[in-house]
């Protein structure tokens, strides 16, 4: 399988397309993905920490596509929260890619494998999701394995 990362923005002080490469050998993800990795500088972004990760969908015989934007200036504005929030949405990755977790778009739900759980985001609650539990939590130990 073969991993390909498109990092189609100016250079940024935060991370290369080389760390992402390594986060991404981290979590063994094998599957044949084309990532567009987006680094976009907005105050507000439509995602939960600063980042948002679109569903990896297919795309014929040249395997999936999945889109991850990040948006420093949406983070805390330092480094180690750019950074957590990279692998926060690494782990959102994962779990598409895992389909563990599905995006309808049509719908405008997300559907949790363990268990099955149905969400829909318009209107979007408080109510923390688990697969948002669960990329927080293994975000911040693929942080910490990587960059401490």
């Amino acid at each position: 399988m073969q991993l390909r990362v498109d990092v189609t923005v100016d250079p940024n002080p935060w991370f290369d397309e080389i760390t992402v490469l390594c986060l991404i050998d981290l979590l063994c993800i094998d599957v044949d993905l084309d990532l567009t990795l987006e680094v976009i500088f907005e105050n507000d972004l439509d995602g939960d920490r600063g980042g948002f990760c679109y569903a990896p969908q297919a795309s014929g015989e040249h395997g999936a596509h999945g889109w991850l934007s990040i948006s420093p200036k949406a983070c805390q504005k330092d480094r180690e929260d750019v950074l957590r929030t990279l692998c926060h949405e690494l782990i959102h990755l994962e779990q598409y890619v895992e389909e563990r977790l599905v995006e309808d778009h049509v719908d405008q739900t997300f559907v949790w494998f363990t268990p099955p759980w149905t969400f829909s985001r318009i209107p979007m609650t408080c109510l923390c999701p688990p697969w948002e539990d669960e990329a927080e939590r293994e975000g911040l130990r693929l942080y910490k394995s990587f960059f401490q």
